[in-house]
């Protein structure tokens, strides 16, 4: 069927009502003092929001900060430096209406924007490089998108939308988009080289040259490489690799085409929750430092996993390895007459490799634990009288059951491993722009296809609770104390507690138009229109739930592995949607603009969501936002105030039985609607040696019509409804502020700035039923440049300056009470960590 004829025409086109009313006032406002549109800033090198925004865009107009009609932010080189971020999304923890959990290493976190609700990854905004995703799916399984986009000096900048017309422009941005910038070519010869050394065994080199090649050839190439032990140590190189990517530009009165390759190789260790004491005010549990200890450790970092087809070999050093080839062609060519075409073509191909250790339950007494499994035990090998702990790679240690690393803790984790293969992700979009009179009109097509197989299994581990824990077996022992059974086998308590063997293929098409209306010279109104549709062929591997016993006797490790059982289900879907935006911006002055918008969006299902035979639903979110633009000399402010309402989220929630410790996973629908205040500033307010950056957002995300059953009795099917309405959306602050100063000195020759930042998180609930807080915390950071010369700079960047153990995140349940302590798990930020830097440009 051919996709157009499934679209659904847009919903509440008739209903545009606040944004109509704003627009009528504005286009019969005053038209004075139109010379003032765009005054400059005195003792500035450029005036204040002038910076050209090229995300969420189209069209032939080139539009400033000042004159857009949606919140965005732009970070340029100076900022990226001065941010200095431990990854790719600690950078946007600097933006307002962003909160991310970044404190997971280097990859695979967490973007949650404007309150919408989500399980993790970036699923509704999308990371772009150069405008273009950096792979179809930001959501993908053992595969965030943060792993394919890494900063480093060959970025020029990077933007970020909230909400707007990005829906328009970019696929799959409900909430807004991330654009990373890629340096080009130059008409001058140039380059930097920076290194920078970490206290945790940090080394990281770094740079870029670009220059010409002709009078309208140009090239640039760069990358990074950078290993670590890791701010959390755990016992062998946790991030080791890097990347290189290359551009070569055409350019002349008529024509820009850009062409970049990429080559990503790296590897990234994972970081996981941690267990905790008190989670109002975390502190480590003896044994683990909650700043610096990790349950990652390299006494399981190469382990030997039976399956059904034989021993398979994985190694946590790998961790996150991504390896992919990016290819990326840009063309703009102006016919004459107003018409302008653009085409964009991306091709993405490769693999990530996933490998990392998770927590399962909180942890248990160790005198517990054996108590639990005795009865298991004993109807396995009929002569166990007790058993008894034993370490895996170290029989020489003895085990403590009462006191074993002054906590008398184990913990059962999963020794998780992920390949994922991408097959040729090919990104299309063509766009035609032609301006008549004061219209400036675009209409595109977009297209996607890839295909997508992942392998994922689930393993589980027995360990005692230390930093960098160690591997446990647990053996049963007759009367006389001789061995007669395990438990475990070789620290595995379990081979294939499930496996998941997939094979995909997704074919995203969509057709968007917006149209640019300069009405006068203050005011700005557009109207964007998007049609899409995705059509999902999943092949799923079906599963022998009754589990493979692999066959060794004296183990119960391996009596159920839940494996492939050789047949294949086919699920298929399509889905599409209609819809549109309409927004208007109005200069009051040079100085004062005002901003409003109105957004009907949706987001499409991904493959995963019909795996098993999955039922798929389609997201919704309609967006009210009205914004502020003041710049003067010595302030510039951008607030924007934002309503958002969703529908349509599947949910999970976990439940633990209290005896046999199984999870129980409980699945409903979500809707949640979200009222906030994101305020973005710089002011200067003696001159421009000191200032101050700040970025605050004041929201109250809170959860909808969420109901979901749950079994009481399962002999008569009796079930109790609960209902989350009105309870913060879990994970989701309701309070951030970001407050950076910074003072610009100069002793001689020698100039240089020091920088400050402090950072407030506002109170958190890791479950749906807010009944499990993460408290609000504070962290600190200084830093500080030194230009030692026109061409050397000099940094010292101190993060996280007084240890602070504020949880970004924790486990949905409520943790257990042991030896008179509640215990959870959680992820506590990481500890301070100093880096040097040393930049030389020429």
């Amino acid at each position: 069927m051919p996709m157009g004829e499934a679209f659904i025409m847009p919903k509440g086109m008739e209903r545009p009502g606040a944004v109509l009313a704003i627009l009528t006032a504005l286009s019969c406002a005053n038209q004075a003092h139109a010379q003032d549109k765009k005054s400059t800033e005195p003792g500035l090198d450029k005036p204040a929001l002038e910076e050209i925004i090229v995300t969420a865009t189209v069209g032939a107009s080139k539009i400033s900060q000042f004159e857009t009609s949606y919140a965005v932010s732009s970070f340029g080189e100076k900022d990226l430096a001065r941010v200095a971020p431990l990854s790719t999304v600690d950078l946007f923890s600097e933006i307002p209406g962003f909160w991310a959990e970044s404190s997971g290493g280097e990859g695979a976190n967490n973007l949650f924007v404007r309150g919408l609700p989500l399980a993790g990854a970036f699923k509704y905004s999308p990371l772009l490089e150069d405008g273009l995703p950096v792979f179809e799916e930001p959501e993908i399984g053992f595969m965030n998108a943060d792993i394919l986009l890494k900063l480093d000096s060959m970025t020029e900048r990077v933007e970020f939308v909230r909400g707007g017309p990005s829906f328009i422009v970019h696929s799959n941005a409900v909430g807004g988009a991330v654009n990373a910038i890629t340096r080009k070519g130059t008409k001058k010869f140039q380059g930097q080289a920076k290194f920078t050394y970490g206290d945790y065994d940090h080394y990281r080199g770094e740079g870029y040259i670009s220059g010409p090649i002709s009078d309208t050839l140009s090239y640039s190439i760069g990358g990074f490489y950078r290993i670590d032990d890791g701010i959390r140590d755990p016992g062998f190189t946790a991030n080791k690799g890097g990347q290189i990517r290359g551009t070569l530009s055409f350019r002349n009165d008529r024509t820009e085409v850009h062409l970049t390759a990429k080559y990503t190789n790296d590897r990234n260790i994972f970081y996981l929750p941690i267990p905790v004491v008190n989670p109002k005010d975390p502190k480590g549990i003896p044994g683990i430092d909650a700043n610096y200890g990790t349950l990652t450790s390299a006494d399981f970092k190469v382990v030997n996993i039976k399956t059904p087809d034989g021993i398979v070999t994985k190694d946590l050093e790998d961790g996150i390895h991504p390896e992919f080839k990016t290819f990326t062609a840009l063309l703009t060519h102006e016919f004459g007459g107003g018409w302008i075409m653009q085409n964009k073509l991306r091709y993405v191909d490769g693999k990530n490799g996933f490998n990392g250790i998770f927590p399962r339950t909180d942890p248990f007494a160790a005198r517990n634990f054996l108590d639990i499994f005795l009865p298991k035990m004993q109807a396995a090998f009929p002569s166990v009288q007790k058993l008894e702990y034993r370490y895996t790679n170290h029989p020489d240690i003895g085990f403590d059951i009462a006191n074993q690393n002054n906590n008398g803790l184990v913990n059962g984790a999963g020794w998780w491993f992920a390949n994922i293969e991408v097959d040729d992700n090919i990104i299309e979009e063509f766009s035609l722009t032609k301006q008549i009179g004061n219209h400036d009109i675009t209409a595109g097509l977009y297209y996607s296809h890839y295909g997508l197989k992942s392998f994922i299994s689930f393993n589980d581990i027995l360990t005692d609770v230390r930093d960098r824990p160690r591997l446990l077996d647990v053996v049963g022992l007759d009367a006389a104390g001789n061995v007669v059974g395990r438990l475990t086998d070789n620290g595995f308590l379990r081979y294939g507690g499930f496996t998941v063997s997939t094979s995909d293929k997704v074919e995203t098409k969509a057709f968007f138009i917006n149209d640019n209306w300069q009405i006068n010279d203050r005011l700005r109104v557009d109207f964007g229109l998007r049609m899409q549709g995705v059509d999902i062929d999943s092949n799923t591997a079906d599963l022998d739930f009754a589990g493979v016993n692999l066959g060794d006797p004296t183990t119960l490790a391996d009596d159920s592995s839940v494996w492939p059982t050789g047949t294949i289900s086919n699920n298929k879907g399509e889905f599409s949607d209609t819809g549109w935006t309409l927004g208007a911006n109005y200069e009051l002055s040079g100085n004062l603009a005002v901003y409003a918008r109105y957004t009907d969006s949706f987001r499409l299902p991904r493959s995963e969501t019909l795996w098993f035979g999955g039922k798929a639903n389609i997201n919704y979110v309609k967006q009210y936002e009205a914004g502020l633009k003041v710049r003067t000399d010595n302030l510039t402010i951008f607030a924007a105030a934002f309503y958002n309402k969703f529908k349509g989220l599947p949910l999970s929630t976990q439940e633990i039985d209290p005896i046999t410790r199984d999870v129980k996973i409980i699945n409903f629908v979500a809707g949640s609607e979200t009222l906030g205040l994101e305020v973005e500033t710089d002011w200067r307010p003696f001159g421009r040696n000191f200032g101050v950056h700040v970025a605050g957002t004041l929201q109250d995300p809170k959860f909808l019509g969420t109901t979901f059953n749950t079994v009481i009795n399962p002999d008569t099917g009796e079930t109790v409804t609960t209902d989350y309405s009105g309870n913060q959306i879990n994970r989701i602050p309701k309070v951030m502020l970001n407050v950076n100063p910074y003072l610009d000195f100069r002793f001689g020759s020698i100039g240089g700035q020091l920088y400050g930042s402090f950072k407030h998180v506002g109170k958190r609930f890791a479950d749906f039923a807010s009944t499990v807080e993460i408290h609000s915390y504070e962290t600190f950071e200084l830093g500080a440049f030194l230009d030692v010369t026109e061409k050397l700079r000099l940094q010292v960047h101190i993060s996280n300056l007084t240890n602070s153990t504020g949880l970004t995140e924790a486990n949905h349940n409520t943790g257990s009470v042991v030896n008179g302590q509640q215990i959870i798990f959680g992820r506590p930020e990481m500890g301070r960590a100093v880096r040097l830097s040393a930049t030389y440009s020429f």
